[in-house]
């Protein structure tokens, strides 16, 4: 029997995406599926790696239920250069994080330091301006962090802490040079329940 390992290197070594196909299988088995699938992911997650890309596409285009579940990565792995980064790449931390917290991940050193890199290499690009919009789309998506019923509520306490702490470690570089050249309010205080 296969494992996670050997099937995701199967589908990465793919020169042509499979075609689409259904499987004659439940629900809840092709869920199961691709929740394992995304698990094992995150584990061996590699940020700039364009193989890593074309393996989660490649996976995607299979059953279109594996679509939604692999939305997060997907949202991870968007190109720094494409114009949608900065918005997509928060909204992929952010529903990574709260995977994490909810314990159903585990985040390796690997993968956190791939996302740390992917922010220091976006703010650090010369007649870039990445930092700006990066700091700009976690703002607006933290706008109602704390709110009762909003899509990052946590209530105080210990997941709350774990949340504003691991969000503001992926983005403490926009506070080295983007927020006081254009006097913003740091990374960690945009986490201030309204």
């Amino acid at each position: 029997m296969l494992d996670a390992a050997h099937a995701l290197v199967a589908l990465g070594s793919e020169a042509t995406p499979p075609s689409q196909m259904s499987w004659d299988l439940p629900d809840d088995v092709i869920n199961c599926i691709a929740e394992h699938l995304l698990y094992v992911l995150y584990d061996v997650l590699e940020i700039t790696n364009a193989a890593m890309r074309q393996m989660v596409y490649n996976m995607r285009l299979i059953d279109h239920r594996f679509e939604a579940a692999l939305h997060p990565i997907m949202l991870l792995l968007a190109p720094v250069t494409k114009y949608t980064f900065p918005s997509r790449f928060v909204e992929g931390v952010l529903l990574l994080t709260r995977e994490l917290i909810a314990g159903r991940i585990r985040v390796p050193i690997d993968a956190y330091s791939s996302l740390y890199v992917t922010v220091h290499e976006a703010c650090t690009a010369k007649k870039s301006e990445n930092a700006h919009y990066l700091y700009e789309a976690l703002r607006a998506s933290l706008a109602d962090y704390g709110v009762e019923g909003s899509r990052y509520y946590y209530p105080e306490g210990l997941e709350r802490a774990g949340f504003r702490r691991f969000v503001s470690h992926i983005f403490t570089y926009i506070n080295r040079f983007h927020v006081p050249r254009c006097k913003l309010v740091a990374v960690e205080y945009l986490f201030v329940c309204p």
